[in-house]
């Protein structure tokens, strides 16, 4: 079975003077490769969205890249549908799976999520990110 990075992220503790900084906890999901032909990343994607249901402390998640495996239009449409599943805030951007192999170029992808860059602030934490960028906090 193919190996997918996943990681969760369970701290984010700020360390710092400012009291509106809280520790807090995020999912931060990585290269889901929904489409992949050696099978189980759909289920593996269904399956980590209903943990991190059931996880009462997330704030919100991180998806950075590779969500499909060829960027189609059915595998990002996919890839949306199960994430849509969230029950917390989440933000996307595309890898070069998602874009750069796309059959669209990395247009549906963008339609479909409704961007592909993020910039948000959490507890007076700005995360900033953009494709082929790293994760700024």
């Amino acid at each position: 079975m193919k190996r997918y990075c996943l990681f969760f992220v369970f701290f984010a503790s700020i360390h710092t003077l400012n009291a509106q900084w809280k520790p807090f906890r995020f999912a931060f999901l990585s290269d889901t490769h929904i489409g992949s032909p050696n099978g189980g990343a759909e289920e593996d994607l269904r399956r980590t969205v209903a943990d991190i249901n059931q996880m009462t402390d997330i704030a919100f998640v991180v998806i950075t890249g590779d969500i499909t495996e060829l960027g189609t239009d059915a595998e990002i449409k996919l890839a949306k549908e199960i994430l849509d599943g969230l029950k917390v805030p989440y933000y996307i951007i595309p890898g070069n799976h998602d874009s750069g192999w796309s059959e669209s170029g990395g247009v549906t992808f963008g339609k479909v999520f409704g961007y592909d860059k993020f910039n948000f602030e959490f507890n007076g934490i700005s995360f900033s990110v953009a494709p082929q960028d790293r994760l700024c906090v």
